[in-house]
């Protein structure tokens, strides 16, 4: 019977032989070592985690902190604005053509405000 391309010779190989390396017992790893290097390793990730996942939430809560308060100083410059549009065109009014529109006023001159009236729609 032909082999089956093992080599079974009986002859020892020529040239040099090689041994396999000697490996000394302090550059071994004892299996309790590798489990306490690996939970080690474990927790210091975990506590990595909790760390970046409470800075990534303290920059998100500042940001949403920072877009309200822009929010309501708009609000506040948008109601400044309007109360400036409610209150300035009566004094705009006697500033620009000199009539009293207030009658409240004690110097409102009904009969002048009807003819500016008058004149503004014919």
């Amino acid at each position: 019977m032909a082999s089956q391309g093992v080599n079974v010779s009986r002859h020892p190989p020529k040239g040099p032989t090689r041994s396999p390396p000697q490996i000394a017992k302090s550059d071994v790893n004892h299996p309790s070592q590798l489990q306490v290097l690996r939970y080690s390793a474990l927790v210091a990730g975990l506590v990595y985690g909790v760390y970046h996942q409470s800075s990534i939430n303290s920059q998100a809560k500042r940001a949403e902190i920072e877009h309200e308060y822009t929010r309501k100083e708009r609000l506040i410059e948008q109601a400044k604005a309007e109360w400036k549009k409610k209150t300035q065109p009566q004094e705009a009014q006697t500033q620009v053509s000199g009539l009293i529109t207030d009658p409240e006023n004690p110097k409102f001159d009904l009969e002048a405000f009807l003819q500016a009236k008058a004149a503004a729609n014919p």
